[in-house]
């Protein structure tokens, strides 16, 4: 689910009946692509694509539920609980969550996952923030949020066209004043600055040959 969301990928349907076991999704009748990070509802009165985790996490909770009720559970063995199960979904989905965000700037998987876990977190709260602001819901049937024509168009920053364009940034001020620009919130993008900065000389410090990306002008 983590990774989805930051491939802008919505399943839209979320249920115990559409999830394997093992995580994959099933059912695609209802999945989408979604611009821009964009907060796209595909059914009446459930989560939109900012949050459809909870959708999961629900579902999880359900089955849980089932589990507890119609099996019984050996003595020896023991069944976590709902908080359990809430605390370490959360766990789980925000650490991918950073790995995912980590890696759109271009890094490999490796330099993603060498990052302090404490900064991957401050780089991954960023990117949120950038995304929710401006960031209103639509969704693709009448009502709820108002008549198609009502509806506050979505104006989202284009995080792939921010990353690009700080993957040809010569240094900090360079790459603080692009952010800055895309954005328009100085703190966000001061912090932003210097996060990206330190992944970039980390990836370069893990290169086998140790030496500078050549970027193209």
């Amino acid at each position: 689910s983590a990774t989805a969301m930051v491939k802008r990928i919505c399943h839209g349907g979320f249920s115990p009946s559409n999830i394997a076991m093992d995580g994959r999704f099933l059912d695609f009748g209802t999945i989408t692509s979604v611009s821009r990070y964009q907060r796209r509802a595909t059914r009446p009165l459930e989560s939109d694509f900012s949050n459809e985790q909870t959708l999961l996490l629900d579902s999880l909770i359900e089955l849980r539920f089932f589990i507890v009720k119609y099996i019984a559970i050996p003595k020896d063995s023991k069944l976590i609980t709902q908080e359990e199960l809430i605390a370490g979904f959360d766990t789980i989905y925000r650490k991918v969550q950073q790995i995912e965000f980590l890696k759109l700037t271009g890094v490999c998987e490796a330099t993603a996952v060498a990052f302090s876990q404490e900064k991957a977190e401050r780089f991954r709260q960023c990117l949120i923030a950038i995304i929710r602001q401006g960031n209103s819901p639509f969704v693709t049937w009448p009502g709820l949020w108002g008549a198609v024509e009502q509806r506050q168009k979505p104006s989202t920053s284009g995080i792939g066209e921010l990353l690009t364009r700080l993957a040809f940034s010569q240094d900090a001020a360079d790459t603080q004043e692009k952010i800055t620009q895309e954005i328009g919130d100085f703190s966000i993008a001061s912090e932003f600055t210097v996060l990206y900065l330190e992944l970039r000389a980390l990836y370069t410090a893990l290169r086998p040959d140790n030496k500078e990306v050549q970027r193209r002008t």
